[in-house]
């Protein structure tokens, strides 16, 4: 019921797309140009705007967007332009579900019984048959990280939403000119006239989604700068670049720029959108620290090295009977460490005991304790046996180390140096 929900109020966002799309158009949406090489085997063959892009190979393509329904001969003529068939298209994907990107994409289903993939937010968009809407039946549903492959080639599907909730950014590698190439096709940062940010009933975390898209897109290893529109990438300009020494399409730093500028647009439209709501920025409420919570093998030993080594004391709760986790409190002064043994837990991975190492995946990486005097202190510590895992570095404002506890948790010591 939930799922069905959602699919009705994100086609109900949704259904003025197509007529809203099309009345922003311009002149370049329609105009067909010839297909053409970008790099490797990664071809443009969509309008002088609406992209859309041929991966050849051996097994068959892959088209990336099928633009409105009118530009599919345009598309067709393209792709055949540039020597291959309209007919071995075996995979269809999109940008995002908005008609000028995905309303031709059931007609070319249609017409080369091409499988068709899209990011599971968009996939209810996409099956609809409402006016508009391409009324496709979407054969494999994927996810962020989710990959397409196809005769040795692959592409990795981003989710990247906000523009539309299953918003995708392509990205693929290009083997060009003996180099490897990043090709990133942007599936849209924009903020369309009319999207609301705040308060939007029908897609209540479409800013906290821009958000994270825009941190997606900023740490996105990019060389080819491609995007769902010809104009993301400046196209008009760089097509007559073709030919040339340099690819025009190798242009990270363009990338970087649209991707600050589209950003920025997106920040002063959600201030002002707050600001006619209402809303400011400042946290209505206050916190304070309470605890950090660490997993260990054996609560009773751990609350005897913590209380030996660090002069915590520690206390168990009360458990219910047959209950498969044991927790327990640790206190010294006003610091407060809760302790858990869960029965059949994992050991702490080797990996995760040493802090260089650990920077290295995600997650929380250690709790510090201020301490005065940390030579004397890790001496203390080493008498007692326990570990030190990171040796003393000494900065001009801090000097810092590691110690790990019984169980392989990594505890920071900092004494911070007054002036």
């Amino acid at each position: 019921m939930r799922s069905m929900l959602r699919a009705v109020a994100f086609l109900s966002f949704i259904a003025l797309i197509p007529a809203a799309a099309r009345a922003q158009g311009n002149a370049d949406w329609h105009r067909a140009i010839p297909g053409f090489k970008i790099a490797g085997n990664l071809y443009y063959v969509g309008t002088a705007d609406l992209a859309a892009y041929l991966i050849a190979t051996p097994q068959g393509n892959i088209l990336i967007n099928g633009n409105f329904k009118e530009d599919v001969p345009a598309i067709r003529k393209s792709i055949e332009g540039l020597g291959f068939k309209y007919a071995d298209t075996k995979v269809l994907l999109i940008s995002h579900a908005h008609g000028d990107h995905d309303e031709g994409i059931g007609q070319i289903k249609s017409d080369t019984g091409a499988q068709l993939m899209v990011m599971e937010a968009d996939v209810a968009a996409v099956e609809s048959t409402a006016p508009g809407r391409p009324g496709a039946k979407v054969d494999r549903i994927l996810h962020d990280r989710d990959t397409v492959e196809l005769g040795g080639s692959t592409l990795t599907a981003r989710l990247t939403p906000g523009h539309t909730p299953g918003c995708t950014t392509w990205t693929m590698r290009v083997e060009e000119g003996g180099r490897t190439l990043n090709a990133v096709i942007i599936g849209s940062p924009n903020v369309n006239p009319g999207y609301v940010l705040v308060n939007n009933k029908t897609y209540p975390q479409i800013a906290s989604d821009y958000v994270r898209t825009f941190a997606l897109l900023k740490t996105t290893p990019v060389d080819l700068f491609l995007g769902a529109h010809g104009a993301y990438f400046n196209l008009k300009d760089k097509l007559p670049k073709m030919g040339g020494a340099v690819n025009p399409f190798i242009d990270p730093a363009g990338y970087q720029a649209y991707v600050a500028e589209r950003d920025l647009a997106f920040e002063r439209e959600l201030a002002r959108q707050r600001g006619e709501a209402g809303l400011s920025d400042a946290v209505g409420f206050d916190i304070e620290w309470n605890h950090v919570a660490i997993s260990v093998p054996n609560i009773a030993e751990s609350i005897a090295w913590y209380e030996k080594m660090l002069g915590f004391k520690g206390t168990v709760r009360p458990s219910q009977p047959g209950a498969r986790q044991q927790v327990a409190d640790l206190r010294r002064g006003n610091v407060t460490i809760e302790l858990f043994q869960v029965a059949d837990a994992a050991p702490l991975p080797e990996s995760r005991k040493n802090p260089s190492e650990d920077f290295r995946t995600h997650g929380v990486k250690h709790f510090g304790f201020e301490v005065k005097n940390l030579s004397a202190v890790l001496a203390e510590l080493k008498a007692k046996g326990v570990k030190v895992v990171f040796e003393m570095r000494v900065t001009p404002t801090e000097d810092f180390a590691f110690i790990s506890d019984n169980a392989g948790n990594a505890i920071e010591l900092i004494e911070h140096k007054t002036k």
